[in-house]
Protein backbone atom coordinates (compact mmCIF):
# COMPACT_ATOMS: atom_id res chain seq x y z
CA UNK A 1 0.00 0.00 0.00
CA UNK A 2 2.29 2.25 -0.84
CA UNK A 3 2.03 5.91 -2.81
CA UNK A 4 2.53 6.10 -6.65
CA UNK A 5 5.98 6.65 -7.62
CA UNK A 6 5.59 9.66 -10.14
CA UNK A 7 6.26 9.61 -13.60
CA UNK A 8 9.57 10.93 -14.70
CA UNK A 9 10.28 12.63 -17.75
CA UNK A 10 14.05 11.95 -19.08
CA UNK A 11 14.34 15.41 -20.50
CA UNK A 12 17.85 16.00 -18.42
CA UNK A 13 18.85 12.68 -18.27
CA UNK A 14 22.60 13.43 -16.61
CA UNK A 15 20.04 15.36 -13.47
CA UNK A 16 18.72 12.28 -12.47
CA UNK A 17 19.65 10.40 -9.27
CA UNK A 18 20.18 6.54 -9.34
CA UNK A 19 17.16 5.77 -8.09
CA UNK A 20 15.28 8.35 -10.76
CA UNK A 21 16.59 6.54 -13.85
CA UNK A 22 15.77 2.96 -12.54
CA UNK A 23 12.46 4.25 -11.81
CA UNK A 24 12.35 5.59 -14.80
CA UNK A 25 13.29 2.47 -16.82
CA UNK A 26 10.92 0.40 -14.93
CA UNK A 27 7.96 2.64 -16.14
CA UNK A 28 9.59 2.12 -19.30
CA UNK A 29 9.00 -1.49 -19.12
CA UNK A 30 6.01 -1.82 -17.81
CA UNK A 31 4.65 0.74 -20.57
CA UNK A 32 6.64 -1.38 -23.82
CA UNK A 33 4.77 -4.81 -21.93
CA UNK A 34 1.43 -3.45 -21.66
CA UNK A 35 1.40 -1.92 -25.50
CA UNK A 36 3.23 -4.44 -27.24
CA UNK A 37 2.66 -7.53 -25.76
CA UNK A 38 -0.24 -7.44 -23.98
CA UNK A 39 -2.11 -6.23 -26.88
CA UNK A 40 -1.05 -9.49 -29.22
CA UNK A 41 -2.77 -11.74 -26.54
CA UNK A 42 -5.54 -9.92 -27.27
CA UNK A 43 -5.49 -10.25 -31.10
CA UNK A 44 -9.10 -10.36 -32.49
CA UNK A 45 -9.15 -11.04 -36.49
CA UNK A 46 -12.59 -10.28 -37.23
CA UNK A 47 -14.09 -12.18 -40.15
CA UNK A 48 -10.95 -13.31 -41.76
CA UNK A 49 -11.08 -16.92 -40.18
CA UNK A 50 -13.00 -18.48 -37.29
CA UNK A 51 -11.80 -17.75 -33.67
CA UNK A 52 -11.93 -20.34 -31.14
CA UNK A 53 -13.97 -19.10 -28.18
CA UNK A 54 -12.76 -18.81 -24.27
CA UNK A 55 -13.36 -21.81 -22.68
CA UNK A 56 -14.17 -22.14 -18.67
CA UNK A 57 -10.61 -22.95 -16.80
CA UNK A 58 -8.56 -20.36 -18.94
CA UNK A 59 -6.11 -18.42 -16.70
CA UNK A 60 -6.40 -14.62 -18.20
CA UNK A 61 -5.26 -10.97 -17.53
CA UNK A 62 -8.05 -8.22 -17.21
CA UNK A 63 -7.31 -5.38 -18.73
CA UNK A 64 -8.02 -2.59 -16.30
CA UNK A 65 -8.00 1.30 -17.62
CA UNK A 66 -7.73 2.97 -13.93
CA UNK A 67 -4.29 0.22 -12.73
CA UNK A 68 -0.81 1.06 -12.63
CA UNK A 69 0.53 -1.36 -14.98
CA UNK A 70 2.51 -3.47 -12.51
CA UNK A 71 -0.76 -4.50 -10.65
CA UNK A 72 -2.29 -6.98 -13.51
CA UNK A 73 -5.36 -8.57 -12.32
CA UNK A 74 -5.14 -12.07 -12.67
CA UNK A 75 -7.95 -14.84 -13.10
CA UNK A 76 -9.55 -17.65 -14.29
CA UNK A 77 -12.98 -18.21 -16.28
CA UNK A 78 -15.62 -19.37 -14.58
CA UNK A 79 -18.54 -19.03 -17.14
CA UNK A 80 -19.11 -17.36 -20.16
CA UNK A 81 -22.06 -15.53 -21.97
CA UNK A 82 -22.81 -16.14 -25.64
CA UNK A 83 -24.18 -13.83 -28.50
CA UNK A 84 -26.51 -14.80 -31.37
CA UNK A 85 -23.50 -16.23 -33.39
CA UNK A 86 -22.05 -18.77 -30.90
CA UNK A 87 -19.43 -16.43 -30.35
CA UNK A 88 -18.39 -15.41 -26.25
CA UNK A 89 -18.79 -12.01 -25.58
CA UNK A 90 -18.97 -11.75 -21.40
CA UNK A 91 -17.00 -13.93 -19.15
CA UNK A 92 -17.17 -14.04 -15.42
CA UNK A 93 -13.76 -14.61 -14.32
CA UNK A 94 -12.39 -15.67 -10.47
CA UNK A 95 -10.31 -13.31 -8.95
CA UNK A 96 -8.75 -13.23 -5.56
CA UNK A 97 -11.72 -10.99 -4.21
CA UNK A 98 -14.69 -12.63 -5.70
CA UNK A 99 -15.98 -12.96 -9.36
CA UNK A 100 -16.50 -10.26 -11.73
CA UNK A 101 -17.88 -10.02 -15.14
CA UNK A 102 -15.72 -8.60 -17.93
CA UNK A 103 -16.98 -8.01 -21.90
CA UNK A 104 -14.59 -10.11 -23.85
CA UNK A 105 -12.40 -7.29 -25.35
CA UNK A 106 -10.76 -6.67 -21.89
CA UNK A 107 -9.53 -9.58 -21.18
CA UNK A 108 -6.70 -11.39 -22.81
CA UNK A 109 -6.22 -15.27 -22.16
CA UNK A 110 -2.51 -16.22 -21.29
CA UNK A 111 -0.64 -18.71 -23.57
CA UNK A 112 -0.99 -22.19 -22.55
CA UNK A 113 2.42 -23.43 -20.64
Amino acid sequence: MSVPEPSIDESRPSYLTRWQRITYLKQQFWELWRRDYLHTLQARFKWLKPNANIKIGKMVIIHEDNKPPQECILGRITNTLVGADEQVIVADIKVKNGTIRRPICKIAPLPDA
